[in-house]
């Protein structure tokens, strides 16, 4: 039986009894039962708006994502957003190994210069063109939106790793949100309910 299970069985209960949880009155972990429920709730709204945002953008033209696989000036196609930073470093490249190549010629490098220019204006207007269609497809919203939502689920989840557990309850709270994929469990919110069976069984655990 792994973790998951004996949490949903109730065996756990009887596991972490015989490590000295106080048993004889219920310990109130309302506050971290309540953070698990807004947790859930805002990580499934996350999801949906994830989701949204991939559907729309899987409904996009061909011609948005163009010839762009790795492409450089000059070979064709239209490198997305995020390969300026790339495209810049190319270009600087570019311009380095012309001077070099040309010993400073300064007909050669303004013919180089207006080749990569002409190359970054088209770039431009292509990226403008992109997050027009974006805007108006509700792609950015959506991302937005999701993005938002993450951010809301790291807040909730840092409240839960950083709220103290009374018992058993709080405990399960924290292994069950450390463990919501297989194989990836969230380290710090362990540590945190290691660290909370230590407190609440004078370090038995």
């Amino acid at each position: 039986m792994n973790r998951r299970q004996a949490l949903k069985t109730g065996a756990a209960v009887a596991v972490t009894a015989t490590l000295g949880f106080p048993m004889t009155a219920k310990a109130d972990d309302s506050e971290l039962l309540a953070l698990e429920r807004e947790f859930l709730d805002i990580r499934a709204k996350a999801s949906a708006a994830e989701e949204k945002a991939d559907n729309l953008t899987g409904e996009l033209p061909d011609w948005v994502w163009g010839d762009q696989d790795g492409k450089m000036p000059g070979e064709g196609g239209f490198p997305s957003g995020d390969r300026l930073p790339a495209l810049k470093t190319w270009s600087k490249g570019a311009k380095e190994a012309t001077w070099g190549i040309f010993q400073g010629d300064k007909t050669v490098m303004q013919a180089v210069n207006r080749v990569i220019e002409g190359r970054f204006a088209k770039l431009e207007k292509h990226n403008a063109k992109i997050e027009a269609i974006n805007n108006e497809r509700g792609i950015t919203a959506a991302e937005n939106e999701a993005a938002r939502l993450w951010k809301l689920v790291e807040k909730i989840r840092d409240k839960i790793k950083d709220t103290p557990a009374n018992g058993l309850e709080g405990v399960a709270v924290k292994l069950r949100i450390a463990d919501p994929y297989p194989g990836e469990p969230d380290q710090e919110l362990i540590v945190s309910a290691l660290k909370d069976t230590e407190r609440l069984t004078g370090g038995a655990a």
